[in-house]
């Protein structure tokens, strides 16, 4: 549970989950309000009162892509795919039978992954020159409402250099600006660390 909080992130990608029936009935399925990120939420919800084991170096599931895909839609927004992520995680924090003693500190945690994605994903538009394709603003203004001072955080500083270097001269020194390399070794780091240790 932890971990997902530190990622933001559904670590289920296709359902190749098996919950015992009784559970289900006990905890309930969908939230029908979450209608994207409804099973990052029902899957946490599940781990929060029962053991959760893992398969490792099996096939679990195949998915097929095609032009009718739930996800298709959800993805081409990108701020309605942080919004709904921070939906439902929060749907989580906020439970009544949550028994997590950290959990105000693990909502803090995601609001501040969220945000630094938003941030991470306008700093890009200025890298790429698609600052009329992407929603820049929209995507600084979720970062400032999620997290709050956003100041803190250091994507917050090299979106304002991007900005301040405007998008042509961004995009000829974004090779030099590492968050989005740094991040990607980060999670291999981690995704590393979990397949040896299992925290």
């Amino acid at each position: 549970m932890r971990r997902r909080f530190a990622l933001g992130d559904g670590c289920i990608t296709s359902p190749e989950v098996v919950v015992r029936t009784t559970l289900q009935h006990e905890l309930g399925g969908y939230d029908p309000e979450l209608r994207h990120t409804g099973d990052i939420e029902m899957w946490m919800r599940f781990a929060l009162h029962a053991d959760v084991g893992y398969l490792r170096g099996v096939d679990q599931a195949y998915y097929r892509v095609h032009g009718q895909n739930m996800s298709a839609a959800y993805y081409a927004s990108v701020v309605a795919d942080l919004r709904q992520r921070l939906a439902a995680y929060t749907a989580i924090t906020t439970r009544d039978d949550n028994p997590l003693p950290d959990k105000h500190a693990l909502d803090h945690q995601v609001r501040r992954v969220l945000s630094r994605d938003a941030l991470r994903r306008a700093g890009r538009a200025y890298d790429k020159g698609t600052l009329d394709r992407d929603p820049v603003d929209e995507l600084v203004a979720f970062a400032q409402e999620t997290s709050g001072d956003v100041t803190s955080l250091p994507e917050w500083h090299t979106y304002r250099l991007r900005e301040r270097l405007g998008p042509k001269r961004a995009r000829v020194l974004s090779p030099l600006v590492l968050t989005a390399p740094a991040r990607r070794i980060r999670q291999h780091a981690r995704t590393l660390r979990w397949q040896h240790t299992g925290i």
